[in-house]
């Protein structure tokens, strides 16, 4: 029989890694591995697995395992979590407009090449799009601050609500649009521009996305955008 103390202190552990992005979305949780970091059997942590897909924390996959759940936002989530990823993106912007080193253009370039590539892998985009982010702010010296941009961004690239699956456009050609430009102002050191663009995607992510309007066909939308 299962120790419910025990199981407790595996869900307790198991809640505030997924909740404060230690675990993200979709991993898989391997029974020995946090059996052996607890230094419990594997029991609890089975019956762990099962009261946190109670919870909405963990989806069981027959056949396959536990996997962390993917993160299911309403589009008023969705929105502030854009408003506020775009404060810290500003003020990223801000922090970098005074530093003498440049940004990693030529690999940032590289990763916006792979998401054209992929063009509707929405699994592949959504990694690419978080290396960006991380290649983006890798030497922001506050690490909390990095940390909770990180964070942001994932919630949001990762988020899954109706009219957001239904799209795979601006998961990589607004983003790759955006960001094209973004760093051709960074590369000219013209930052006021580069936060201009970084307004603008969140701007037709709300637009498209969470407004459900339609922002054209895409290559009239380039044009007018030069």
């Amino acid at each position: 029989m299962v120790s419910q103390k025990v199981k407790k202190q595996v869900v307790d552990y198991l809640q505030r890694a997924i909740v404060a992005g230690q675990l993200p979305p979709e991993k898989k949780l391997i029974e020995t591995e946090i059996a052996e970091k607890l230094a419990v059997s594997r029991s609890p942590v089975r019956s762990a697995f099962k009261e946190l897909a109670d919870m909405g924390l963990v989806e069981i996959v027959p056949n396959k395992g536990a996997y962390v759940a993917a993160k299911s936002l309403t589009p008023k989530e969705y929105v502030e979590r854009l408003e506020f990823l775009e404060l810290l993106l500003i003020q990223f912007l801000f922090y970098q407009e005074k530093r003498s080193e440049l940004l990693n253009e030529r690999a940032l370039s590289e990763i916006l090449k792979k998401i054209d590539d992929y063009r509707k892998q929405r699994a592949l985009i959504e990694e690419e799009m978080l290396k960006f982010f991380e290649l983006l702010t890798r030497d922001y010296p506050n690490k909390y601050y990095q940390e909770v941009l990180l964070q942001t961004a994932s919630d949001l690239i990762r988020a899954d609500f109706k009219q957001l699956t239904q799209k795979t456009r601006p998961f990589g050609q607004l983003f790759l649009y955006h960001y094209e430009v973004f760093i051709k102002h960074v590369s000219e050191n013209n930052f006021p521009l580069a936060r201009r663009e970084v307004r603008l995607w969140i701007n037709n992510l709300k637009l498209e996305i969470v407004d459900q309007q339609d922002l054209g066909d895409w290559d009239k939308y380039r044009k007018e955008q030069d």
